[in-house]
């Protein structure tokens, strides 16, 4: 083999290694298997605390991970439900999947795993909702952008639109500075490469 032989295969493979571990910066289809870990220690560590009992949150009685279903009665919460963590992570695990595959088929583009992390973040905290009627993860504007190539920065500015929630109780809708931080750190981790 020629000495340019030799080189043009050790660029071969350090190209293909390079390729391999850059693999998580570039966009593609990403699967919930990729992201899976990453999104629990994102969102149920980072953004939902564990709760045992059911609580009312906003809309819901909530319990766990921020779960408003109840996987194991095949209902939604209700006041009085406990669990333990091991079952909680479980409920989190089911309910992030369905998300992830709201998102997953809201989104025409390639994407990175942080975008995808991102964006699943934000559906499971916004629903999924209608592109008919404008609302959740199919309705945004975020995905529009998204899906018409519009730069990035663009696109991102689109998480600042779900910063409020209404109480169903009290009929209020209010911003609140816990999703103003959800959102800055969705943002930013949506524009991480």
């Amino acid at each position: 083999m020629t000495q340019n032989k030799k080189y043009a295969v050790a660029l071969a493979v350090a190209i293909a290694i390079y390729i391999i571990m850059d693999s998580k910066k570039t966009p593609g289809k990403v699967t919930y298997a990729q992201i899976q870990d990453q999104l629990f220690k994102y969102l149920a560590i980072g953004w939902e605390t564990f709760i045992p009992k059911a609580y009312w949150d906003f809309a819901q009685y909530t319990i766990g991970y921020g779960e408003g279903w109840n996987w194991d009665k095949n209902r939604k919460v209700q006041a009085g439900d406990v669990i333990d963590e091991p079952t909680a992570r479980r409920w989190f695990m089911k309910s992030a999947e369905q998300y992830f595959n709201y998102a997953n088929n809201a989104i025409k583009v390639p994407v990175t795993e942080n975008q995808m992390v991102a964006l699943t973040s934000l559906t499971y905290n916004i629903g999924p909702g209608s592109l008919a009627k404008g609302t959740g993860i199919r309705g945004s504007q975020l995905i529009k952008d998204l899906n018409a190539g519009k730069p990035l920065a663009q696109v991102a500015k689109g998480f600042d639109r779900y910063t409020t929630a209404y109480d169903t109780r009290t009929k209020v809708r209010k911003v609140l500075p816990g999703l103003i931080r959800r959102r800055n750190s969705e943002k930013a981790l949506f524009l991480k490469a």
